[in-house]
């Protein structure tokens, strides 16, 4: 299932210094918040780690260098600086939620449960906290947990990304036309949310709404010509209803932006295998194979690719890896099961001779 492409909460704690025990630790703060406020990053950082180095304990420095480190993507850096604020205010309800934002950034997300799930049974009513313990809870499989929250926030403030997130959930829990209303009106209030259009794709999909679902997914194109997962999946639909120059167009673009993607790899050989292009298809299935020995399907097809194209050797040996692996499903590499909306039935092509 793929996972939403999430902004940093805006939790940016810009507060003025009114008091320092070094009157240059005053001028330096207000200099390196003025540069922060006007995006002035670099600036900010330098005067904000010469405040730590006159006055190593003040926690506001590192809660807006953090912020600063945050907004450049240095996630490691942001996360130290928000631990040494908590360590200089323990017990802030505030530095708790914005490390446990870093937490989730950083994919950290049982690290962000142990330390916001205390903040929530104390805090209850706190939307902030609600929002990035769900996120965490819904990236870590708890989803009832994490959906319980999300949805809550997406209640009480009509919030795009925490739609979003219900969808997402809904999504891995089966609950397919929720998971689209929800979409729906995280789209409604923000029609330009990454990943949005691709997790509302699929709703529609699973909801028997093909049209809807491929608008969707080009939609997501549009938005992002490197979206990897709209391309692979609008490919994929092209693909199972035989509009195969449309397919083999998509799922190009899917893998020169994901090259190592076997299941692009594997779509691609399906549509190959449709218009009858078996000597590009057998290629495409050696290497899948080549990067994953145990996943029965490319076995399969590549085994009656040898028999039509003559290559009986070949194809016994297939044949043999394909009896193996069934002999033994505990070897099978599951990882095309992983995801069942995306289809991997295969084409009407013979079937595979037995010996």
């Amino acid at each position: 299932m793929l996972k939403a492409m999430r902004p940093a909460i805006a939790l940016l704690l810009l507060t003025s210094l009114c008091w320092a025990q070094n009157p240059r630790s005053k001028q330096l703060f207000d200099r390196a918040l003025a540069a922060q406020q006007r995006g002035d990053l670099v600036t900010a950082i330098s005067d904000y780690q010469e405040v730590l180095k006159l006055e190593p304990g003040l926690a506001v420095a590192h809660i807006n260098l953090a912020a600063a480190f945050l907004q450049l993507g240095r996630l490691d850096e942001a996360t130290d600086n928000y631990r040494l604020a908590l360590k200089q205010q323990p017990g802030s309800l505030r530095v708790s939620v914005l490390l446990g934002n870093c937490l989730v950034l950083r994919g950290e997300y049982e690290d962000a449960i142990q330390l916001l799930q205390p903040e929530e049974k104390a805090h209850p009513e706190n939307l902030d906290v609600a929002f990035v313990l769900g996120e965490a809870l819904i990236h870590a499989e708890k989803l009832k947990e994490g959906l319980k929250l999300v949805q809550r926030v997406a209640a009480a403030r009509n919030d795009a990304n925490a739609w979003m997130l219900a969808g997402m959930a809904q999504l891995k829990l089966g609950e397919y036309p929720q998971a689209r209303d929800s979409l729906e009106r995280g789209l409604r209030l923000d029609p330009t949310m990454p990943g949005a259009y691709t997790l509302s794709g699929i709703a529609k999909l699973r909801t028997a709404d093909e049209e809807g679902a491929k608008a969707a997914y080009r939609k997501a194109i549009d938005l992002d010509p490197n979206d990897f997962d709209a391309s692979l999946r609008l490919g994929t639909v092209l693909r199972g209803e035989g509009e195969l120059v449309g397919a083999k167009t998509y799922l190009a673009r899917a893998l020169q932006i994901n090259p190592s993607s076997l299941m692009g790899r594997y779509q691609m050989a399906l549509a190959e295998t449709a218009e009858g292009d078996d000597p590009q298809a057998a290629i495409d299935l050696e290497a899948i194979i080549r990067g994953a020995p145990n996943l029965l399907k490319p076995h399969v097809q590549l085994a009656a690719i040898y028999y039509r194209l003559h290559r009986q050797e070949d194809g016994l040996r297939e044949r043999g890896i394909v009896d193996r692996l069934l002999a033994e499903p505990q070897k099978q590499d599951r990882q095309f099961e992983a995801d069942p909306t995306l289809s991997t039935d295969v084409p009407a092509v013979s079937a595979v001779p037995s010996h």
